[in-house]
């Protein structure tokens, strides 16, 4: 094993065994150091699986039917009646005056040629026109017509709920852990001599 020797005056540092054999002068003693390789005992983190069995609780849902009493809203029909009035044309004839326009020859004087020119003027005319109108007479008359109408009835409705049912089952999981695991190693420490 290679020594290496260093001697410094540290006084107030060391304890005063550890100069006892190395000295340079009778009144100042020097440390002498020296480093060697030791073994030790180190830790390191090491993650470990193991299965483990465990109780988990399932949950399931059953139908459960209730027969409930309720009223329910039916139609119902029947017969109503009802006044209607209806309007019945009746025809009549008449003659009115219908305006007609026309297109009559007339004389006139043309001041470029100094002639006498015919000219065709509209005119408005009247006709005698026979035509049909008619008169609407209000009838009353009453009708049986079918209705619906809401009317509550009791019923049995079957009421359906859901309970649910827990059952414990028995399983088994992988539950991770830590553990510190040892290992040996060197390190260098300095020894005094």
């Amino acid at each position: 094993m290679k020594y290496s020797i260093l001697c410094v005056p540290l006084l107030l540092l060391s304890p005063v065994s550890a100069f006892a054999q190395c000295y340079i002068g009778p009144f100042c003693p020097v440390p002498c150091i020296t480093y060697e390789w030791r073994p030790v005992v180190c830790y390191r983190p090491e993650w470990r699986e193991e299965k483990v069995p465990c109780v988990v609780q399932r949950v399931s849902y059953r139908q459960v039917v209730t027969p409930v009493n309720t009223k329910v809203c039916v139609p119902q029909e029947y017969q109503a009646s009802v006044r209607r009035v209806c309007y019945t044309p009746v025809p009549r004839q008449v003659e009115r005056d219908v305006p007609a326009l026309t297109m009559v020859p007339m004389l006139a004087w043309d001041p470029c040629s100094c002639c006498c020119v015919v000219r065709w003027c509209p005119q408005i005319t009247s006709t005698r026109v026979r035509c049909v109108e008619y008169d609407y007479v209000p009838q009353e008359r009453v009708d049986n017509v079918r209705c619906w109408r809401w009317v509550l009835e009791d019923r049995v409705v079957n009421q359906v709920s859901c309970v649910p049912v827990v059952t414990q089952e028995q399983v088994t999981t992988v539950r991770r852990y830590c553990v510190m695991v040892p290992y040996q190693t060197y390190v260098c420490v300095p020894r005094c001599w």
